[in-house]
């Protein structure tokens, strides 16, 4: 049997050097998987639903028939804060002042939270987030990037399984998710994508809202206003635009609160906040605090006092053991004079569940919120105690369907402590705090799994591709200095492949013997790193030598220094926000500026005439096609107000010009056959060894 330093000699020429380069490829393959492991959370989206069963409840009485929900987009909490702030800003503070007013007015009706949104603060996960209670994560599977249709339970769901109708108007987002549940009659989407524009969403929601709440023959609205996170992404949060909108907002809520009759219930929050310059996206505190409004016009959902077992305090958290440390219930705002009620954002979906009589969605991991639940149920018992009760078992359920999914191996290492948890909060004794603890620790739990970044794996996978770039150098450094490149091209194809192997059986080892020191890694994860690490040491360590870290030659040449300084520039421009916001632009600048090398330094150094013309007329042409791309632009939410979107075929409409949609693939095919059959017909450089 041929060993494998003898099969790779028997190979040809022309396919050594084609498995270097898939050698090399398979190296960045491998980092970006390691990578992307740690970076694009994912999680395993159940399909099952929530049902009641003769065995037991699953949901309370309703304290109201009827619930509108209203988002204003990016409402960030202080935007509606009671409390006051040593430094207050005129255009956002103080100005959408209703929900303080009437909670101060109405504590038993109305409440005001501060609620954590969980990352990516994007308006598509936030909406999986407050309709299923669940921790959407950059890729669920089961589902694609944008606004695929979310098929787990949810409260829209759970709506239409109860025969509620069910209206909808504003960000077209919504019917993406959920294309098929609106009423056909009453639903408004508009378009979402420009953000230059600031009140023609919010002008339709109005339009529509008022007359639906008027007219009646719906049980549940949903309104979700655009034009507060337009004016962020545009002037940010502290502009005349700002103090414009929000008081637009509390004109319509305060209409609103008017025209509702008493047995609808009201919901307005945001979706996620947005951080001093108006954006959002990540885990900043500007970000995750959200405003949540709670209130019930004339029916009264606290009418007892908070049991002091409800809510954890400092004392409690420190001497229970089971307690969620990071379960915070009073968060002070940046800049605030006073702490107020923290909760989870996702807590909105089983506390609205229960208000309206419906399950809870399956899965579910917000819990239910104590305010709200504060008074006796007709058996005399605490309405509290059997939310949390319900609360308790559906979340349960929805980990035990997990654990016994595909994916379920991720709960492993949490299953045991989840269960005994389990069991303390379902005793006939179980106290209110027990009942938390589980839910709390279970959030916390797939938390843990979903929608935090491991950055163990990022930072491995980034140091493991940032090493291809010395290993491809020293190999082509090798190969130019070597008289006879197949040689070295034998050598490192056989060098990596022996280093991956030992390398892999080393992380294999490592994981299966120590656990505690590589925990963050799955098995493949391990046995991967060690591969990758293996075969980049073993080829550096045979390539390496002094002349392998210097410049070629004629690497400063007038004719190479530029592009190669060009590239350079262009690779580390990755690694700054601002260059990555105007990424098509600074593309095109790089463009030009070597265009202008080939007509200034190459085009008159030519050696015959016919080339100097052809490589100038090329330039110009390549250069007047780069302008007429420019004209066609899709902006990203940061280049506003400097940039207009020009690519879709209407300022109204995000859809493709149809000469784009035909027209491109047409050309992908055309301009291979055109280069080759007639610009490269003359010269063959195509055909250079």
């Amino acid at each position: 049997m041929l060993s494998l330093h003898q099969r790779i000699r028997s190979l040809a020429p022309s396919r050594v050097i084609t498995w270097v380069l898939v050698w090399i490829f398979a190296l960045h393959a491998a980092s970006l998987y390691l990578f992307t492991r740690g970076f694009l959370l994912s999680r395993l989206a159940l399909s099952d639903k929530a049902t009641c069963s003769p065995s037991g409840p699953c949901s309370l009485p309703p304290t109201h028939s009827k619930a509108i929900l209203i988002i204003i987009d990016s409402l960030r909490f202080d935007f509606i804060a009671p409390a006051s702030f040593n430094h207050p800003d005129e255009h956002h503070h103080g100005v959408l002042t209703l929900p303080a007013e009437l909670t101060a007015q109405h504590p038993d009706r109305s409440f005001i939270f501060n609620a954590h949104s969980d990352p990516p603060t994007a308006t598509l996960q936030r909406i999986k987030g407050i309709t299923t209670g669940s921790l959407p994560t950059f890729v669920d599977m089961g589902s694609n990037f944008g606004a695929s249709e979310i098929n787990e339970d949810s409260l829209i769901h759970q709506l239409t399984a109860a025969w509620k109708r069910v209206a909808f108007m504003g960000d077209d987002t919504w019917t993406g998710v959920y294309p098929s549940s609106f009423h056909p009659n009453m639903t408004w989407p508009y378009d979402s994508f420009n953000v230059e524009d600031l009140h023609s969403v919010d002008e339709g929601v109005i339009r529509h809202i008022f007359p639906l709440v008027r007219d009646g023959g719906w049980d549940f609205a949903i309104g979700h206003f655009l034009g507060v996170d337009h004016v962020g992404h545009r002037v940010g949060p502290s502009g005349e635009a700002m103090r414009a909108k929000l008081k637009q907002m509390d004109n319509v809520l305060r209409r609103l609160t008017e025209e509702i009759d008493d047995d609808t219930l009201l919901v307005v929050l945001g979706d996620h906040g947005m951080d001093l310059k108006g954006d959002h996206g990540g885990d900043g505190i500007f970000e995750t605090s959200s405003a949540m409004w709670i209130y019930s016009k004339s029916v009264p959902l606290a009418t007892l006092p908070l049991p002091q077992d409800a809510l954890p305090t400092l004392d409690t958290s420190a001497n229970d053991p089971d307690a969620e440390p990071s379960d915070v219930v009073w968060k002070t705002f940046p800049d605030a004079t006073s702490p107020s009620r923290a909760i989870q954002q996702i807590d909105i979906v089983p506390t609205l569940s229960l208000l309206l009589g419906l399950p809870i969605p399956f899965n579910n991991l917000g819990m239910v919120i104590p305010e709200v639940f504060l008074r006796q149920s007709a058996s005399n018992k605490l309405v509290l105690d059997e939310a949390m009760q319900l609360n308790a078992d559906q979340i349960q359920a929805y980990l035990a369907a997990y654990r016994g999914s595909a994916s379920g191996g991720e709960l492993d290492e949490a299953w045991s402590r989840l269960s005994r948890l389990h069991g303390l909060a379902t005793t006939p004794t179980a106290s209110l705090q027990q009942k938390r603890n589980f839910i709390r620790q279970s959030l916390r739990s797939c938390r843990e799994l979903w929608a935090q970044f491991n950055v163990v794996l990022m930072v491995s996978g980034l140091v493991a591709l940032g090493m291809t770039v010395p290993v491809a150098w020293s190999v082509y450094r090798a190969i130019d200095q070597a008289p006879s490149w197949e040689v070295i091209s034998e050598g490192v194809l056989h060098r990596g492949t022996v280093g991956a192997a030992i390398g892999g059986a080393v992380g294999l080892v490592v994981k299966v013997v120590g656990r505690s020191l590589i925990g963050q890694f799955s098995l493949l994860q391990a046995t991967l790193l060690g591969a990758v690490f293996g075969s980049e040491l073993n080829v550096l360590a045979s390539t390496a030598s002094a002349t392998i870290f210097t410049l070629p030659r004629n690497f400063f040449h007038r004719h190479t220094a530029l592009p190669v300084l060009v590239l350079i520039l262009h690779a580390v421009s990755y690694t700054s926000n601002s260059f990555l916001m105007w990424e098509d632009r600074l593309t095109q600048y790089f463009l030009f500026t070597l265009l202008f090398t080939s007509i200034v330094i190459s085009a008159p150094t030519a050696p015959t005439h016919r080339l100097r013309i052809r490589i100038f007329g090329f330039s110009l042409a390549t250069a007047a096609l780069l302008r007429l791309i420019a004209t066609s632009t899709v902006c990203r939410e940061e280049q506003q107000p400097y940039c207009s979107v020009t690519f879709y075929s209407s300022s109204t409409t995000p859809v493709a010009p149809y000469l784009t949609m035909f027209g491109a693939p047409l050309a992908a095919f055309a301009l291979p056959y055109v280069l080759h059959h007639i610009f490269l017909a003359t010269s063959r450089a195509d055909e250079a060894p």
